[in-house]
């Protein structure tokens, strides 16, 4: 690499000077896709005129230029690609984090009776304990509630006994629905976007959220039965 190279953020490729740059990155530029011919276009007005002279109302198809993914709504294309921008995906749960160092310390401490990761010690232990030994260390006083981790059931608490309602002000730009927190807002987008960053090491089939693969796991691989609903006392 010569000194002074200027870095290429989506393809992580070096020029030299910022006019090589600028010729460069008009290569990312979003391109639209005729479905019936497959000629692409690198603006929306040329694209426009292509189908209006050779395929009148045959809609454009959005091209992720990163990995493949593909759209009708150039809103859904939009936001899709903000999940590559300076992100390193995690390759075993599909997240992705700032830089190298905070996948490295993600992926730090592995269950070895089944292989999920985990950033933390601490929450390793709880994972091992619940899933594992079938422990119950954190149990609700006030409604014998079961959890995982102390931090679920002391949001439980405060949420469900002492009645504080978390703020929703985590937008989704695409319906202008509100969340609590982000993990739920990016779970939401993906209904839109129809992304299924999830995959199942067994079979390959994907899915659009971690708890799916987590159900599909149990009960398609490890055969673990659903345990069934009490029935109601007439």
């Amino acid at each position: 690499m010569r000194e002074g190279a200027l870095l290429c953020d989506i393809c992580k490729s070096y020029l030299n000077n910022d006019k090589a740059l600028r010729n460069h990155m008009k290569q990312h530029v979003v391109r639209y896709e005729c479905k019936e011919c497959g000629i692409r276009k690198r603006d929306r007005n040329t694209a426009l005129n292509h189908y209006q002279k050779h395929h009148e109302e045959i809609p454009m198809t959005f091209i992720c230029e990163v990995c493949g993914f593909t759209t009708d709504s150039y809103k859904n294309y939009r936001s899709h690609t903000y999940s590559h921008k300076d992100r390193v995906p995690c390759k075993i749960c599909g997240g992705t984090f700032a830089n190298q160092n905070v996948l490295t310390k993600h992926i730090l401490f592995t269950c070895f009776e089944c292989g999920v990761k985990y950033s933390e010690k601490a929450r390793l232990k709880d994972h091992v304990d619940w899933e594992h030994l079938k422990l119950r260390n954190y149990v609700c006083k006030l409604c014998s509630k079961e959890f995982e981790t102390k931090r679920c059931m002391t949001r439980h608490i405060m949420y469900v006994h002492d009645k504080i309602k978390r703020p929703k002000n985590k937008i989704c730009d695409l319906c202008g629905t509100g969340f609590s927190n982000l993990r739920l807002l990016e779970s939401h987008i993906r209904t839109h976007t129809g992304e299924r960053p999830f995959k199942c090491e067994i079979c390959d089939k994907t899915f659009g959220f971690k708890a799916s693969l987590y159900t599909h796991n149990r009960l398609i691989h490890k055969k673990i039965k659903r345990k069934p609903y009490p029935k109601k006392n007439n």
